[in-house]
C-alpha cells in the first residue's frame, strides 16, 4: 500500500473463522488491474497493485479469512503454497484494518489520536 501511512510490523492472527468485509465508507476505484483507495475523513489515499485489488474485490462481500485464503489459493493455482498465502495475506489484511478500511468480525481498528 502506498500513502501517508507505514504498514504496521505486527500481524494480526487471523483464524480461519474470523468474518471479513470492506469498510463500506471507502472510496475506492481501480485503474488498469490497480485500486485506489480514499479515506475522505482523514484525507488519507492508498494504492493497491494486482494481488491487493484481487483481495479488496473479494472483501465485497462478507467472507471469512478461511474462505478468502481458499479462493486465493484457488486463484494462484500452483504458484503459491498455502503457508506463504496466509502469511502475507494476514500482513496484508493487518495494514486494512489498522488503516480502517477492513471490518475483522464487524469491528473497526479504534484508531489513536
Amino acid at each position: 500500500m502506498k500513502g501517508k501511512h507505514q504498514m504496521t510490523t505486527e500481524t494480526i492472527r487471523f483464524q480461519d473463522e474470523q468474518k471479513l468485509r470492506r469498510n463500506g465508507d471507502i472510496i475506492a476505484n481501480q485503474f488498469d488491474g490497480e485500486t485506489v483507495m480514499m479515506d475522505a475523513e482523514l484525507d488519507s489515499y492508498f494504492g493497491m497493485a494486482a494481488v491487493g485489488t484481487r483481495i479488496w474485490n473479494e472483501l465485497e462481500t462478507e467472507t471469512t479469512f478461511g474462505g478468502l485464503i481458499h479462493r486465493l489459493l484457488q486463484q494462484a493455482g500452483s504458484s503459491v503454497d498455502e503457508a506463504r498465502c496466509r502469511a502475507e495475506t494476514a500482513l496484508f489484511l493487518t495494514d486494512l484494518h489498522e488503516q480502517g478500511f477492513l471490518l475483522v468480525d464487524g469491528q473497526l481498528k479504534v484508531k489513536s489520536a
